[in-house]
């Protein structure tokens, strides 16, 4: 039987293919691609599908998301769970308050700017299920079109600048 954890381990499997034969920058666009496409079909399941045909597959299409974002400006992070992100943050905080570390000012900031993002991002995806049902994975959908868009568009015009430069 397949279950969450084996989807979850074939994911983060499928990000090394990733890496290894895309090349470039922008590898981990790709692994955008996943995810957009399980929270589609699932948008158009009907409500008799039970969860356990949909957890797994959306398990897998975590793990690629967990394993490809897992740095922000070089410091690791989670970004399917948050517990590890409050208690990097409150370590940061400690430090730079407590010990005088004031290196640790940019990580406590960045760390809790994910809890708060996370928790907002929580919060309003629970108050939009009462309404919108299974429909709010259309708001994932919208803003994982949106954030490809915008690497591809900050990639075209990264394209552009270095053909001038070369020339």
């Amino acid at each position: 039987m397949i279950n969450r954890a084996s989807t979850f381990i074939v994911g983060l499997l499928v990000v090394g293919l990733f890496h290894k034969y895309v090349k470039g920058y922008y590898w981990r666009v790709f692994c955008l691609f996943p995810i957009l496409a399980i929270c589609l079909i699932v948008v158009f399941l009907p409500r008799s599908v039970p969860n356990y045909y949909i957890v797994p597959v959306i398990a897998f299409g975590l793990a690629i998301q967990n394993a490809s974002f897992s740095k922000i400006e070089g410091m690791g992070y989670n970004n399917a769970f948050t517990t590890g992100n409050l208690k990097r943050s409150v370590v940061a905080w400690s430090a730079f308050f407590f010990g005088e570390d004031k290196s640790q000012h940019t990580a406590a900031v960045n760390y809790m700017l994910l809890v708060i993002s996370f928790g907002i991002g929580a919060i309003v995806s629970a108050f939009l299920q009462k309404f919108l049902i299974l429909k709010t994975l259309w708001i994932a959908v919208i803003l994982l079109l949106a954030i490809i868009n915008m690497i591809y568009l900050n990639a075209l015009k990264n394209a552009k600048l270095s053909n001038l430069l070369c020339k």
